[in-house]
């Protein structure tokens, strides 16, 4: 006989056999008791599709329910198609949480126009976060997405304008969180006295290492297995001579940045002490991470590296701008945990 089209959609592809209570029974034979019993009236599936457009007092029912009603279950299960057995689902990595903790150049201030941009930070920036905060920075957070294949989650607590007095406040908004990697670039508003009697003035930095160590072990103390880079102050010496060279002492002048290095009337002594004051806060981050060596590694590039004018943004010729923060981003991570030149 002529199967109608309505089975085809549930009908074993090879030939089956079910088994209840007794002897095997063919799934043929099943058919030709119950087949005569359910063939509906003519007329009533004008498509020829998988199934009726209406039931009529039962006689429409479908074939799997008269195959349960004879067999049980086990017939019922048989006959809808079963395809391979799923893989079992792969838990998927958590999530893994950074934070970045500083001023102003990890806030990514003034890096294309006037504010903070993290999207375009070298830690926690991004190159796709949507259409209105998509940033043209490939930062750490995205490296270290690549290199784990786990989703970064970033916490960019650093404020614009920070000294390491403010690390304390920064270190207390990731409580509760597992950070597992974190970036800290902090020190040049230490070294810097802005304003306009700045000239001939020297910075209080007694304090600095200890401030930036209270932060490094509360961090610790947070997540043993943490992985901390402490990032040098930027050679601000080599900005200083870069700026002279370009016409950037008017921007400078005007908002007067960091005046006991900027100053248009700068002694060579007073660049002598700051350059020794910068050297020293750097030797101070080299001494934190040899002691906390397991969970801390310094990056002393940023003080080696002869970043070029065009690195620096136009609006204060002191911050990085766009292309500064990626060669701020490429040099730490090289020289960082995982980078290929450490």
């Amino acid at each position: 006989m002529t199967q109608p089209s309505v089975f085809y959609d549930f009908l074993p592809p090879t030939p089956c056999h079910f088994k209840k209570n007794g002897p095997n029974i063919k799934f043929s034979d099943v058919l030709t008791i119950l087949l005569p019993a359910i063939k509906p009236k003519s007329g009533t599936n004008p498509t020829g599709k998988g199934h009726m457009s209406s039931p009529q007092k039962g006689r429409n029912l479908p074939l799997r329910f008269f195959i349960a009603l004879y067999l049980g279950q086990g017939a019922l299960e048989m006959a809808i198609p079963v395809t391979a057995a799923a893989s079992p689902v792969t838990e998927q990595p958590k999530d893994l949480h950074m934070a970045a903790l500083g001023d102003s150049i990890t806030r990514a201030f003034n890096a294309n126009t006037p504010i903070d941009h993290p999207q375009n930070s070298w830690s926690t920036g991004n190159t796709d976060a949507g259409r209105f905060r998509r940033g043209n920075v490939r930062s750490h957070a995205e490296y270290l997405s690549i290199l784990t294949g786990r989703t970064v989650i970033v916490h960019n607590v650093a404020r614009t304008g920070a000294e390491t007095t403010d690390l304390q406040r920064q270190v207390s908004e990731l409580s509760g969180i597992d950070i597992e990697y974190a970036t800290i670039l902090i020190g040049a508003n230490d070294l810097c006295i802005n304003g306009k009697g700045a000239l001939g003035q020297s910075p209080d930095m007694s304090r600095y290492a200890e401030r930036v160590e209270l932060a490094v072990e509360t961090l610790i103390d947070r997540n043993p297995n943490i992985k901390i880079l402490l990032v040098s102050i930027p050679d601000m010496l080599r900005l200083q001579s870069i700026g002279h060279e370009t016409s950037c002492q008017s921007r400078w002048s005007t908002f007067a940045i960091c005046q006991n290095l900027l100053h248009e009337n700068i002694s060579p002594a007073d660049l002598d002490t700051f350059g020794a004051q910068w050297r020293t806060a750097n030797d101070d981050l080299r001494l934190i991470a040899e002691r906390h060596g397991q969970n801390v590694l310094y990056s002393s590039v940023l003080s080696e590296y002869p970043f070029e004018r065009k690195h620096v943004s136009n609006l204060d010729c002191f911050h990085p701008n766009i292309a500064g923060q990626n060669l701020l981003s490429q040099e730490t991570w090289a020289t960082g945990w995982w980078g290929t030149a450490k």
